[in-house]
């Protein structure tokens, strides 16, 4: 809505600002998708320390993939003991992204 206000004086167009929102919504959720996938290192908040993938047993080192854990697109991982484990570079990106279009 403030775009709208700046960038097109005098002109009514809301429900476009409201579509350009979710695109936009959706351009930053894919990108941190791909940054979580591509970095895939988290913080253990239980215990106060960095782990990897293979340590929580989320990857299977033979198959590569994905095992037994779930992933959201925030970058929180659920373990299968209920501990959470936060995706360090996911979060940075997403503050990065924040700063920036602010």
């Amino acid at each position: 809505m403030a775009l709208s206000k700046v960038t097109i004086r005098n002109r009514k167009i809301g429900v476009l600002w409201f579509i350009i929102f979710l695109m936009i919504n959706g351009i930053v959720g894919y990108l941190v998708g791909r940054v979580n996938l591509a970095l895939p290192y988290y913080f253990d908040i239980s215990r106060f320390r960095f782990v990897s993938p293979y340590e929580i047993g989320m990857i299977s080192e033979s198959m590569g993939s994905f095992t037994g854990s779930s992933i959201s697109i925030t970058g929180i991982l659920l373990g299968l003991s209920n501990v959470a484990y936060i995706n360090i570079f996911g979060n940075l990106f997403q503050i990065l992204i924040g700063t920036v279009t602010f």
